[in-house]
Order: structure tokens, then C-alpha cells, then sequence
């Protein structure tokens, strides 16, 4: 069986990058929390066992930047995404991994650096029965999407970037008669809230002297304390 996943990465690109957070952190640091979120996610891809590892990138032009991203993980492979929105953008990933031999396919967004490993891998065990396989958000989105079939039919007509995400896939592969499987809810960062959630839970981990911490954003983190103006 040919595992695949795709890092859905976007450049993090002052003025344009992660938008509601930039309205009160400023838009250079949310530019560079951004960038650090997708070095944390690498590294979070790059010690799971699964055959195929890419980077679908966006705009087209980031391609620079992308490859010198991933110059020193030589298990990373990259391209733009393809598609006038998100869910065509998505559905283009999945067709393309699936016509370069892969079995079962899952798209992974940047915006939980936090995210347990296991959560992946555990979406891949899922895949082997499920058709589809979905890692929900608290605020009603996915972090993760999964899918064992060429076909995505059901990511077709889902109002991508909004509270309805989770809720209207699951009506979607459930209508069409497909199985779903699910891994465990998780946060995503893209607001104030979320982003005190993630400032408390890697203290947290800190202190607990837990492993798993996202070094990149951690330490993104620690200099803005001690340098708070922006």
C-alpha cells in the first residue's frame, strides 16, 4: 500500500498572510508565526512513516521559496497547487498523488503546529476500511482530510474556510454512501483565541516536560516576550 501526503502551504507573505491574527499581532509577525508554523509541520511529516511526502504550495510563484523551504529534507517533493479555490485546489492534490501510484492520500493543513503525530499516522491505519477520513476542528473545520479514492465528489461543494467545513463534508460522503472514519478533534490557529490557546499549551508542554513541542514556533514565540513591540 503507497501512502501519500500533501502539506497544503501557503507563502507567508506580509499583508496577505493569516489575516484575522495579523489584525492584532501586526502583519510581520503574523507573517513569521505563519512561516514558522509550516517549518513545525515539516518536521512534524518528516519522521512518519508514509512513502510519498509533498508540498502543494501556493501562489505558483512561491516555487523559490518552497524549494529552499524543503532543500535539506530530501524526502520532500513540490508543487504548486492547481485550482481556483481551495476545494478544487485540494481535489487536484488528491487526483494528482493517485495518478503517481498512491493508494490512500491525506491533505494536511499548517495551521495546528501542535498536532500529535499519531493523529496522522492514525488517519492512514483508518484509510485501509474508510473511504474518507476527517481530522475536525473546534471551530468546525478540518485539520486533516483523508481519502482512499481517486474520486472526491464529496469535497466538491463544501464551503471551504468557513464553520460549515466539517459538518457539510460529513453530509456529503454520508449522502453519497461512502464510509468515514474520524481521527481526534484538534485546534487550529487562526485567530486570537486560537493563538492564546497555542501560547498556553506549549507552555504547558514546557513545563511538563513533555516531548512534541514545535521547536520553530516556540521559539518565534519566546522572542516575541522578550521583545513584545511590533
Amino acid at each position: 500500500m503507497t501512502t501519500s501526503i500533501v502539506i497544503l502551504a501557503k507563502q507567508p507573505v506580509e499583508g496577505r498572510t493569516k489575516m484575522k491574527l495579523a489584525r492584532t499581532l501586526g502583519n510581520a509577525y503574523a507573517a513569521k508565526l505563519a512561516e514558522c508554523f509550516i517549518r513545525d509541520t515539516l518536521a512534524l511529516v518528516r519522521n512518519l512513516p508514509v512513502g510519498q511526502k509533498n508540498v502543494a504550495y501556493s501562489p505558483e510563484e512561491a516555487r523559490g521559496y518552497f524549494r529552499e523551504l524543503v532543500r535539506p529534507l530530501l524526502e520532500f517533493s513540490t508543487y504548486p497547487q492547481r485550482g481556483q479555490h481551495l476545494g478544487e485546489r485540494m481535489q487536484n492534490a488528491i487526483q494528482r498523488e493517485f495518478s503517481g501510484g498512491a493508494d490512500s492520500v491525506v491533505l494536511l493543513d499548517t495551521d495546528s503546529p501542535t498536532l500529535p503525530p499519531h493523529y496522522v499516522t492514525r488517519a492512514f491505519e483508518l484509510l485501509k476500511k474508510a473511504d474518507f477520513v476527517l481530522g475536525p476542528t473546534y471551530d468546525g473545520g478540518c485539520y486533516l482530510v483523508g481519502t482512499s479514492l481517486p474520486s472526491t465528489t464529496p469535497l466538491a461543494s463544501v464551503p471551504w474556510g468557513t464553520p460549515q467545513v466539517f459538518k457539510k463534508t460529513v453530509y456529503n460522503i454520508s449522502k453519497a454512501g461512502l464510509r468515514l472514519a474520524l481521527t481526534p478533534p484538534w485546534y487550529d490557529v487562526d485567530t486570537e483565541h486560537g493563538f492564546e490557546m497555542l501560547k498556553s499549551h506549549i507552555e504547558a508542554l514546557a513545563y511538563s516536560g513533555a516531548t512534541g513541542i514545535p521547536t520553530h514556533t516556540a521559539a518565534w514565540l519566546t522572542t516575541m516576550e522578550n521583545h513584545p513591540s511590533r
